[in-house]
């Protein structure tokens, strides 16, 4: 397995992945299906065991457990994603194996990938109704979550560009570069 690119979303909101991948499959033609559902009690995934159908993963985020969908494609080789609930939020993690497409594995990104990303959430955002409060991307990335954006970005590792659904008042993030996609402020890293 190569690098993986992880795309981050968090939200106030709890989405339905039966959607998203519907929609992704209709929209993008990715041709996704889910594989497996599992619930792990933390990152060294002790308590691992399959979900059944009936059970939601609200109910295992409620309890502080971690869900793990495994994703199957014709395009990609190994993808899936990462939910986990801190703090009254949803994070889920979106990965894809960039063996196929080293494009992707990048330490510096350019604004292209950036742009395609960001406007593919903001399109299920809106045909969804849900908010995302945080976007985040980059390979092999470690997301620290805190209610502090700022903190959140400098003990976060390996995230290449931040999108925020509210302003940021700084000028004290070396290294990342400030814009704008529609209404989000946008912090791409350029190693500068």
């Amino acid at each position: 397995m190569a690098a993986t690119l992880d795309i981050i979303i968090i939200s106030a909101n709890e989405f339905s992945i039966h959607k998203i991948v519907k929609y992704m499959n209709e929209n993008y033609r990715l041709k996704i299906e889910i594989s497996k559902l599992i619930q792990i009690d933390n990152w060294l995934w002790e308590g691992e065991r399959e979900l059944s159908v009936g059970e939601t993963l609200n109910s295992c985020l409620k309890n502080g457990k971690i869900v793990v969908i495994g994703l199957k494609s014709s395009l990609f080789k190994n993808l899936g994603i990462f939910v986990e609930k801190i703090d009254e939020k949803y994070i889920y993690t979106f990965w894809v194996d960039t063996e196929s497409y080293p494009e992707l594995d990048l330490d510096i990104w350019n604004k292209d990938i950036c742009l395609k990303i960001f406007k593919g959430i903001e399109q299920i955002e809106k045909e969804f109704g849900d908010r995302v409060d945080v976007i985040a991307a980059g390979i092999e990335t470690n997301l620290v979550y805190k209610k502090d954006r700022l903190e959140m970005i400098h003990d976060s590792e390996n995230i290449n560009v931040w999108g925020f659904d509210k302003s940021i008042i700084t000028d004290d993030l070396l290294g990342f570069d400030r814009s704008k996609i529609g209404d989000r402020d946008i912090f791409v890293y350029t190693g500068k």
